[in-house]
């Protein structure tokens, strides 16, 4: 209906390009509320994100949008051949994002539900990514140095602090090379280093008595 003229696997080929040219920022939108929009169509919406972020490796920023009528394309012109009632012919809503139309079963609210549902799952998927080691470490620390260096906060950044402080920090240091992870220490010289902190002390270091606990322990245990 939207007439984008490229295919799917068109959509693929560009993001595994970007990637392999060493791109750090892609973005695209997922539009939903459009015509044909329903359920099913919105499973489909959402496996196909869920499987370019993966794709990505850090570097694409999904933006999930509502469906706008732009000025003078068949489906502002024709809205009924399309099962589309448009509610804001004056786009008051637009600045906002808030559905300017309602398809078939589906009031602008219902969409708004769509939008916030999958931008959350989007969320937590780009996070559940980062922890499970599917983004490279040097895609991380480039979020980081521009970050700091140009105030440019990477979405896969965001949500990363939103939703997990202790991992956060972590790739912080890392990025500074504050400290190192396994990966980068070689078996020879595992024992020269000494491991700093990532998490929240008060947490874990508490009072028996007399004697001081950390992380299941007493303090004395652990100096032998």
């Amino acid at each position: 209906a939207y007439r984008k003229g490229c295919t799917l696997d068109e959509i693929r080929s560009v993001i595994k390009k970007c990637v392999d040219c060493g791109i750090n920022q892609i973005y695209g939108n997922i539009i939903l509320g459009g015509p044909l929009f329903n359920a099913c169509a919105y499973e489909q919406h959402l496996a196909f994100a869920l499987e370019l972020l993966e794709m990505s490796k850090g570097t694409l920023e999904l933006g999930v949008v509502s469906f706008w009528p732009l000025a003078e394309t068949d489906i502002t012109r024709n809205p009924d051949k399309y099962k589309v009632k448009i509610v804001d012919s004056n786009v008051f809503t637009a600045s906002s994002d808030f559905p300017m139309v309602e398809v078939e079963g589906f009031s602008v609210w219902d969409i708004c539900n769509y939008v916030n549902d999958m931008t959350d799952k989007l969320k937590n998927y780009m996070v559940e990514l980062i922890l499970n080691n599917k983004v490279p470490l040097e895609v991380i620390k480039n979020w980081f140095i521009l970050y700091k260096n140009y105030d440019i906060m990477s979405p896969w950044l965001k949500y990363l602090s939103e939703a997990n402080a202790t991992a956060y920090k972590y790739f912080e240091m890392l990025s500074t090379n504050e400290v190192n992870s396994f990966d980068e220490i070689s078996r020879n010289s595992f024992l020269d280093f000494h491991p700093m902190r990532v998490g929240s002390m008060y947490e874990y270091c508490k009072l028996d008595g007399d004697a001081t606990v950390l992380f299941g322990k007493k303090a004395d245990l652990l100096t032998r």
